[in-house]
Formats: structure tokens, C-alpha cells, sequence
């Protein structure tokens, strides 16, 4: 505060500090949050147990297992945290394989992530490592990039979103060595207010016989306890048979599908695919059950393509 003899002057007040823009989505959680609603924490058809603890010098333990109809899988993983900065885990499958990642995240810059995997091959086939996967993940305030390699694959994978205002649009491609061309590409964006969401994306594996892929969803939030969610699904598939002479191609032949469900607290979704309700009640803070029926209704109601 200025004083000029016994009177105070008046001073502007300070400007205040701008908040830190966060970092678009990334171009694979473009839509995640509506299909999260259906899939997330009611699985059907498998049962799954998993325990994480962490000991005091900084390893967590994750046992895990996965028993669906007769067939039975586990894994055991380990995380610790190495000098430097990075993270080392290692995981070993009950199949006889062994994974490995190191992560180091802002050590060479603010928002660069360097991930490195590595995984050795099945029992009974030859070779030190079945895959070898380097990645590279860059974050700012406009832009979100992801770029990735498969050394044994061939497999080269890259993805960029970037948002304006409320709006987030991306884009991604893989290209294979091998046959030196593009394999799939993608597109999507998003609208996000606080009430709700609405997603699109386009996306085409080449060569494939299902052809562009077109998909919509859509996700309300009601009340704090409740959201709805809406999805739809089209294919763009041609025909490859060669039309005869004078005849016109027929068009892209479409076939759609639909899905539909809610979730409320305490409540699994009712969809269309699953069209039970099912609970999930919690006890402690460290235990979570859940009961989720599975009725399949396409079976009873096939879908027709248009």
C-alpha cells in the first residue's frame, strides 16, 4: 500500500493467476467415459479376483485371477519404483510368459512419457522375446500425441487429439512394415458439457470385410446417482463382387445396431445385451462384490442388416 503524506492511494488491484489448461483427451478416451458406463465394473461371464498390497519399501503386488466357464488364467506383477525416476513392473502369467515395462514419465521434459514393454514367447516357441514395444506419449496444453513401434510385429502405431473449447477431435493410423501400408485409421471427437456428452468416431481396418465402422454415443447425467447412456453402431460393408456389364454397384450395405442402458447407485446397467439388474453392494472400503445376470436378447430378436 502507496501512502502520499496522511492519505492512502489507490492502486489497482492485481490481475489474477490464469488457471493451467488441462491437456486434451487422449484420442483412445474419446467416448470412454459412455461406454465405461456399460462395461466398467460389470463384467459377465468371467469371475475375477485380484488383491493389490504394497509393502513398505514401495513394491506393490498385484495377484490376479480369471476363471471363465473352464478355463482358468492368473498372472502375479510386481511395481517399484527404480532411480532416476521410473517405474519398473514385471509380470509373470500362469501361460509361462513373462512381461516387462519400464515407464519414466517427466524425466526428460514436462508432459513426455517413455514406456518400453517387452514380453517373452509361449512355451515351446522359439526366441528371446515374442514382443518388443517402445512408446511415446507427449502432453501439453493443445495437443495430446502418442506414438508407438513394435520391433517383432512390424506394427507402427500414432494418434493426436487436440481440443477447442468444449469440443475434442483426434485422429489415429497403424501402418505395417511389413506390407508397407496402412493397416487401420480412425477419427473421432467429442462434445462435453456438464450435463452430458455426445461421441462420434469413424474408423476402417483395410482390408477387412466389415468396411468403415461408424459409431455414436450418447451420455446424460441425470442426477448425481443417475446416468443414462445411448449407443449405436453401423457397418459400411461392400460388395466385392464385380457388378455385370451395364449394371450399377449397389450401395454400401448398413448394418446397424443399438444399445441402450442406465445405471444408478447401487445399480448395474439394464442393456440391451444385458438386460438384467444387477447390484454391487460395498462393505468395507477395501472390498467390492458384484452380482451381474447376462440375458442375450439378439439371439431371441436377431438384427437384420439394412
Amino acid at each position: 500500500t502507496a501512502y502520499f503524506g496522511r492519505f492512502r492511494l489507490p492502486q489497482s488491484p492485481k490481475p489474477e493467476p490464469r488457471p493451467a489448461q488441462m491437456a486434451p483427451t487422449a484420442f483412445k478416451d474419446i467416448g470412454k467415459l459412455c461406454s465405461d458406463l456399460l462395461t466398467k465394473d460389470y463384467k459377465t461371464g468371467t469371475n475375477t479376483v485380484e488383491v493389490k498390497s504394497k509393502v513398505p519399501n514401495g513394491v506393490t503386488f498385484t495377484p490376479k485371477a480369471d476363471k471363465t466357464g473352464e478355463k482358468f488364467s492368473g498372472s502375479l506383477a510386481a511395481k517399484a519404483p527404480v532411480p532416476g525416476g521410473a517405474e519398473v513392473e514385471v509380470t509373470l502369467k500362469t501361460s509361462g510368459v513373462v512381461a516387462a515395462q519400464v515407464e519414466a514419465a517427466n524425466i526428460f521434459t514436462k508432459g513426455l512419457t517413455l514406456t518400453l514393454d517387452c514380453e517373452t514367447p509361449a512355451p515351446g516357441k522359439a526366441g528371446l522375446l515374442s514382443s518388443g514395444k517402445g512408446t511415446i506419449d507427449y502432453k501439453i496444453d493443445a495437443l495430446t500425441c502418442k506414438a508407438s513401434y513394435d520391433y517383432y510385429k512390424g506394427e507402427a502405431h500414432a494418434a493426436a487429439s487436440s481440443m477447442i473449447k468444449a469440443f475434442t477431435f483426434g485422429a489415429s493410423a497403424d501402418y505395417s512394415v511389413a506390407k508397407s501400408a496402412l493397416s487401420k485409421y480412425a477419427a473421432a471427437c467429442q462434445y462435453v458439457s456438464p450435463e452430458f456428452i455426445v461421441a462420434t468416431n469413424l474408423s476402417e481396418a483395410i482390408g477387412k470385410p466389415d468396411g468403415m465402422v461408424y459409431t455414436g454415443s450418447y451420455y446424460h447425467k441425470v442426477t448425481p446417482k443417475m446416468q443414462v447412456r445411448g449407443h449405436g453402431l453401423g457397418a459400411a460393408q461392400l460388395d466385392e463382387t464385380p457388378p455385370p456389364v451395364g449394371a450399377a454397384r449397389t450401395a454400401p450395405r448398413i448394418t446397424p445396431t443399438a444399445l441402450v442402458g442406465s445405471t444408478c447407485s447401487g445399480l448395474a446397467p439394464c442393456t440391451r445385451d444385458a438386460a438384467a439388474p444387477c447390484r454391487t453392494p460395498r462393505g468395507r472400503a477395501q472390498t467390492t462384490a458384484g452380482a451381474a445376470p447376462a440375458y442375450d436378447t439378439p439371439r431371441a430378436f436377431p438384427c437384420r442388416g439394412v
